[in-house]
């Protein structure tokens, strides 16, 4: 089986358990002879090196995101722009080369939930890997939750990542749609 794994961070540049979890999850995968594909982001940490040859054995850094140095930035809507659109040809040549039967997606903080969006118009098949406790980060329920509660899986992807997990979360609509368990 074919496998894209899309998250923030990837060992060796990490900083907590998300990464970890998800470089085991690759490894088991790996060991039972799935081919895996990372896209994480460029993010390096200080005095860490690449590991050798790890492009070549399927990590690939291409991907920008909205964090620098332990703070969420805010770049010009033009750099956005630039970010978004780089990150979504990064995104596309992975799918391209990794020709995943499934994508798996780990930590999304500070990246855009377009590229999860691309992933749903893809109609590829799509697991969301939630390791935080939601309840407990997410905000007071509001207007909004009832319409996330029945989104497509379109909408539901362009939502806010607090208003999928509101709205989505233990509920399914079927094949293709995104489920969130906590």
């Amino acid at each position: 089986m074919n496998v894209l794994v899309v998250s923030n961070m990837y060992p060796p540049h990490y900083y907590g358990g998300y990464e970890l979890s998800c470089r085991d999850v690759v490894e088991h995968w790996r060991g039972r002879g799935h081919r895996v594909t990372v896209l994480t982001t460029n993010m390096r940490v200080a005095g860490v090196n690449d590991l050798p040859g790890e492009r070549d054995l399927g990590v690939r850094r291409d991907l920008d995101f909205y964090w620098e140095d332990h703070a969420l930035v805010s770049p010009s809507l033009w750099r956005r722009l630039e970010m978004e659109r780089t990150n979504q040809r990064h995104l596309r040549e992975a799918l391209d080369d990794a020709d995943p039967d499934v994508v798996s997606v780990w930590n999304m903080g500070a990246m855009s939930l377009g590229l999860v969006t691309t992933i749903v118009e893809a109609r590829l098949p799509l697991v969301l890997v939630v390791c935080d406790e939601l309840a407990g980060l997410r905000p007071r329920p509001g207007r909004l939750d009832a319409a996330v509660r029945s989104a497509s899986p379109r909408q539901a992807a362009r939502a806010p990542p607090d208003w999928a997990a509101n709205g989505a979360a233990g509920r399914t609509g079927g094949p293709g749609h995104l489920l969130l368990c906590e």
